[in-house]
């Protein structure tokens, strides 16, 4: 465990009667000594663990700085090897500890949380298990932070997983992509009204995708990029990129981006260009990155990582850098290679550096969010190197100044 090195120093203070031989005249006094406040140093410190052990999941910052962790999948001895987890838990900064947040109708992983506007959280679609049967889930749920509790919401127009969700400017939530009961990719898109609970399908993707990212760009359209193409029992990586337009409900073609990659991240800069950083599966480059530039509709190069980072997670620190943390060579289960790396993009030169490694060691599907408080909470992931492979850690990352 790595504990916080605090210098808290001693002042002697010379008051108004203070010792002669201390301060040069006058009557006794004890002297006052007057320690600094603490201050977090930077880089990596455990805090409290999830109450249950998950990958897969979502972590979602709510409007009171608390964190949602909800669903996901662990891993056990013997049968079943996967079990997917109701219950959903919240981590409270100020106490650094996990409290119960309720369970879903529905076991879930593959899924999407939103924060709405209302401060509910929606979670949409996901992969179900019951024994050896896998299917995907038909329904959405909302969790409510001042009662603590989830109800079902209207259920979309197409069950799906592997999809994504985008909060747009006027409050609805837009789904696009995924897969079906057959894990065949999905081009549908629908939206989520939170006023009225209801859902309506609102145009098609140019290409039918799963496990993609998408980003909601300062023109108010959303980039689509990266992730998988499957259908007939073939699979291919999606490479192209699209912008769909929510005024209009209709998808144009964005520029062909320069790597492509499903387990990629998408992070929108302070710049207004997205940084993509993925495995080009491709080239065979595994440790790349590119940016996206919504104004000139180009991809330029954003310089290579130290290492692969495949199931990684990616967070724009308050200062405009970005943290990429863990991940795996690609692999086939159980032969991952998760790593604790963690590397930082400096938009302002370009360039990535290695910062410290991940306290709570190497991992990979964990969730890492900014807090209020400018520090990461990186939680859960898979261990990957043997059974039972998932983790309930969590740890904290101060950037620095």
């Amino acid at each position: 465990m790595r504990f916080l090195n605090i210098n808290l120093g001693t002042v002697v203070v010379c008051m108004a009667a203070t010792v002669l031989a201390a301060c040069g005249g006058g009557s006794s006094s004890v002297p006052v000594v007057t320690p600094p406040s603490p201050v977090l140093q930077p880089g990596w410190t455990l805090t409290g663990s999830l109450q249950t052990a998950r990958n897969g999941h979502t972590a979602t910052l709510l409007a009171d700085g608390r964190v949602l962790a909800v669903g996901g999948e662990y891993d056990t001895v013997g049968t079943p090897q996967y079990v997917y987890p109701a219950n959903a838990e919240l981590y409270d900064p100020a106490t650094k500890f996990w409290t119960p947040a309720g369970n879903l109708a529905q076991a879930r992983s593959g899924h999407t949380a939103t924060l709405l506007p209302n401060g509910k959280v929606l979670v949409v679609g996901g992969i179900y298990r019951v024994g050896d049967q896998i299917g995907v889930v038909a329904t959405a749920e909302l969790y409510d932070p001042a009662t603590n509790t989830w109800t079902v919401a209207s259920s979309p127009v197409t069950a799906r997983s592997s999809h994504t969700a985008t909060l747009l400017p006027n409050g609805k939530v837009l789904v696009s992509g995924g897969n079906d009961s057959s894990f065949t990719s999905l081009n549908g898109v629908e939206l989520y009204d939170t006023a009225t609970n209801a859902w309506t399908s609102v145009g098609t993707l140019l290409t039918a995708r799963q496990g993609h990212l998408a980003t909601l760009l300062p023109n108010g359209k959303v980039l689509v990029n990266g992730g998988l193409i499957a259908e007939a029992n073939q699979q291919s990586f999606a490479a192209t990129a699209e912008l769909y337009d929510p005024a209009t409900q209709t998808s144009t073609m964005a520029a062909t981006p320069a790597i492509r990659a499903y387990g990629g991240s998408a992070t929108l800069l302070s710049s207004g260009n997205v940084l993509f950083v993925a495995d080009d599966l491709i080239a065979g480059d595994y440790a790349v990155s590119a940016l996206y530039n919504p104004n000139t509709n180009t991809w330029t190069p954003a310089g290579k990582l130290s290492t692969w980072h495949y199931w990684h997670a990616a967070t724009r620190l308050s200062n405009g850098k970005v943290l990429v943390v863990g991940g795996t060579h690609v692999g086939v289960r159980p032969v991952y290679s998760p790593t604790d790396i963690a590397e930082l993009y400096d938009p302002q030169t370009n360039t990535w550096s290695v910062t410290q490694a991940l306290v709570q060691g190497p991992r990979m599907r964990h969730t890492a969010t900014l807090l209020s408080n400018g520090a990461v909470l990186v939680a859960g992931g898979s261990e990957g190197v043997s059974a039972p492979y998932t983790s309930a850690g969590a740890a904290l990352y101060t950037p620095s100044p």
